[in-house]
């Protein structure tokens, strides 16, 4: 999701949209504060990101939402990959 659209980072409302249109059986009804704690369970921190959507137009302003960055979606993989419950 973060590598088809060349970013490093995801606002969790937009991440939560984008995993329901993908499998909505199993995402659907999925919104941004249960997305953050299922986050953060599993290790990976949500925090505002003042950022401008790259799909907004030209000029558009930035937006302070939460979200997390890929760099600590990878860390927190990457940790998981020694626990014992990691599969």
């Amino acid at each position: 999701m973060l590598d088809d659209r060349g970013l490093d980072w995801m606002w969790n409302a937009s991440a939560a949209g984008a995993l329901g249109t993908l499998q909505p059986d199993a995402w659907g009804g999925l919104n941004e504060s249960t997305l953050g704690q299922m986050l953060a369970k599993r290790g990976v921190a949500t925090r505002p990101l003042n950022r401008k959507d790259p799909l907004d137009p030209p000029g558009s302003p930035r937006r302070n939402l939460v979200g997390f960055e890929r760099a600590d979606l990878d860390a927190a993989i990457g940790a998981r990959k020694g626990s014992p419950r990691a599969a």
